[in-house]
């Protein structure tokens, strides 16, 4: 679910997108959290600037490559833009 500007974009990965191509250039400013298997809580943060490249599938760090379904929360400068319990409530 997205808030304000963002109301018409869904996914996880056009919300990155639109970070890395669209005028904000936010990207790297973001903090996305995703499931992590293992990690406290089963759930890691990174910076969008750990992000190398956003594929069709996943996005990829210098270490990994995450699928967009696991992404749960995208937050830029304190204000989420998507967050996946609230899209998951209102299907």
């Amino acid at each position: 679910m997205l808030v304000g500007e963002w109301d018409d974009v869904v996914f996880p990965r056009e919300v990155l997108n639109q970070l890395k191509w669209g005028p904000s250039g936010g990207l790297e400013r973001a903090e996305v959290t995703y499931l992590h298997r293992g990690a406290p809580g089963d759930e890691m943060t990174i910076l969008g600037s750990e992000i190398v490249e956003l594929e069709r599938s996943f996005f990829c760090t210098s270490e990994s490559k995450i699928p967009y379904h696991r992404i749960r929360r995208i937050v830029l400068d304190g204000k989420v833009l998507y967050d996946s319990s609230i899209r998951k409530g209102m299907e």
